[in-house]
């Protein structure tokens, strides 16, 4: 609901023409952008679902670990390991299916969103590189005088802001889920290595094996959506925003060339 009511403010709160075709762009822009924002809280929840998921798997894994630990010395001896190891392989197997599962909502998630996202993050590097251009020409005319400018300065901001927030939700959601995913294989080898037990020693090698053949990071048409690839996109937004000011400084010396030919003249 905040970002909705920024997007609404920041809207409003650029100048614009009060004719039939400027209320009809007002309405497909503000339409389209508040799609791409609900699209984009929807796979951030999603995401942070998934996450919780891959949690909830190494919780079980480690409170098997730790059953397996606190009750080797359990005065029942034989019967009561023979009924503990069955508990414990009837868990790993529970959680196999269930690690299957969330992997596969995984793929499926990479497939339904992946044009969405891909066209989110290629509107943010629009915006971000041609808005701060923009900004540095206005600066450079001199333009920032009046009060309006000024507000118009702050909202344009602010807007980028939201811009890359919204992009370091989404990856900050992709790292942390996939960092988790990650996580299960650690725990796995520790459990594997607090039991004497050929069974669940055994059950959890194919566990291991599991977990190592299924690719569970998010990605957007090939892009791995990651901390590399924030790192990445910034880099690319910096190399052509330096190379727009190359332009702008080119420009403004082409024409004092011309200025100085004229008055010589």
């Amino acid at each position: 609901m905040i970002g909705h009511g920024f997007l609404t403010l920041s809207r409003y709160c650029f100048p614009s023409e009060n004719s039939t075709s400027c209320v009809l762009i007002f309405v497909i822009e503000y339409y389209t952008r508040f799609q791409t924002f609900q699209i984009s809280m929807l796979y951030i929840d999603c995401v942070c679902i998934l996450k919780a998921c891959f949690e909830r798997i190494d919780d079980k894994l480690t409170s098997l670990r730790e059953l397996i630990i606190n009750d080797d010395s359990h005065p029942l001896g034989m019967i009561y390991r023979q009924q503990r190891n069955l508990l414990v392989l009837n868990e790993i197997k529970v959680l196999q299916k269930e690690y299957t599962t969330v992997s596969d909502v995984v793929q499926m998630l990479n497939m339904i969103f992946s044009p969405q996202i891909l066209a989110i993050f290629t509107e943010v590097f629009t915006e971000v590189t041609f808005n701060l251009y923009a900004s540095i020409v206005r600066w450079n005319n001199g333009i920032y005088i009046n009060l309006t400018e000024q507000i118009h300065n702050f909202v344009l901001t602010s807007y980028l802001l939201y811009h890359i927030t919204r992009v370091m939700f989404i990856v900050w959601a992709c790292e942390t889920s996939k960092n988790q995913a990650i996580k299960i294989s650690t725990t796995i080898y520790d459990v594997s290595n607090s039991t004497n037990n050929d069974q669940i020693r055994n059950e959890l090698r194919l566990f291991s094996l599991q977990v190592l053949h299924r690719d569970n990071t998010f990605s957007a048409k090939g892009f791995t959506i990651d901390a590399t690839f924030l790192r990445k996109m910034i880099g690319t937004i910096t190399t052509y925003f330096l190379i727009l000011i190359q332009f702008l400084i080119a420009t403004h010396t082409c024409d004092k060339k011309v200025n100085i030919t004229e008055l010589s003249n």
